[in-house]
């Protein structure tokens, strides 16, 4: 089946993401050990590439190559898009 639940995951990883990242660098009192504690450490332990993987081989493996081609494709696409959306969030935050 679809892996939807570790597309999710990663989805809202990269928006999480976007968002501490670009907060950080507008914030000048943001410590770089909070930042990377947050980046590295909960949003990498939040996402995972490596069940990524696994899931695009197996679909592969079991000769789902569409299945296997959204799931890169939508991972990738709907990943810079959503870093994107948690940049633009944290400016308008900040801005606000």
């Amino acid at each position: 089946s679809f892996p939807v639940g570790t597309l999710t995951v990663n989805l809202i990883g990269c928006f999480v993401l976007g968002f501490i990242v670009q907060y950080a660098l507008e914030r000048p009192d943001f410590s770089p050990e909070l930042r990377l504690f947050l980046t590295a450490g909960f949003c990498g332990a939040f996402t995972t590439f490596s069940t990524f993987s696994v899931e695009t081989f197996d679909l592969i493996e079991y000769a789902h190559y569409q299945q296997a081609l959204l799931y890169v494709a939508t991972s990738l696409g709907a990943g810079l898009l959503a870093t994107t959306a948690g940049f633009l969030l944290a400016r308008n935050v900040i801005r606000a």
